[in-house]
C-alpha cells in the first residue's frame, strides 16, 4: 500500500494561482459548430407550425393539426401522413349524427327518453319540490 502525498496549503494555492493565471492568458478556443441562435429556433418552429397548418390534408382536420404541430417534433411531412390517414372533422360529424339518430330511435321504440329530456325533467322537478320549502322560510320563488 503506497502512502499518499500530502500537500501543503501554500502547494494547494501555488498550483491554484498557477492554473488561474494561465486560463486568464491563453488564448480563447476558437468557437466550434454553433447551435442555432433562440430567435432562429423561434422562427424555424413557427414556420414549421405554419406549414402544417397550410397543407390541404389540415382542411377538416384543423384541431388534430394544430395538436401535432405544437406537441409533437413530427417533421411536416410526417404530419402530413398522419392527416391523411386521420377521418376529417365532417366525416365523424355525419357519423356521430348517424349514430345519435340511430340511438334516438331505439330509446324512443323503449319508451325511454333522450339524456338531455329527462336532465331537464328532474332539475324542473327538483326545482319545484324546493319552492314550498323555500316559501316556508320567507324566500321569495320566482
Amino acid at each position: 500500500m503506497s502512502a499518499r502525498p500530502i500537500y501543503t496549503q501554500s502547494q494547494l494555492d501555488t498550483v491554484v494561482a498557477r492554473a488561474v493565471a494561465a486560463a486568464k492568458t491563453a488564448p480563447a478556443a476558437a468557437p466550434t459548430a454553433s447551435a442555432p441562435s433562440a430567435t432562429d429556433a423561434v422562427k424555424a418552429e413557427r414556420d414549421r407550425i405554419a406549414a402544417i397548418n397550410a397543407l390541404p390534408e389540415a382542411k377538416g382536420r384543423e384541431g388534430l393539426a394544430m395538436t401535432l404541430a405544437t406537441s409533437t417534433d413530427m417533421s411536416v411531412d410526417q404530419v402530413r401522413a398522419a392527416l391523411a390517414a386521420a377521418p376529417t372533422a365532417a366525416a365523424d360529424g355525419a357519423r356521430d349524427s348517424e349514430i345519435g339518430l340511430l340511438w334516438d330511435q331505439v330509446l324512443s321504440s323503449k319508451g325511454m327518453t333522450d339524456g338531455a329530456a329527462a336532465q331537464a325533467a328532474a332539475t324542473s322537478a327538483a326545482a319545484t319540490s324546493w319552492d314550498p320549502v323555500l316559501a316556508s322560510r320567507g324566500v321569495s320563488v320566482n
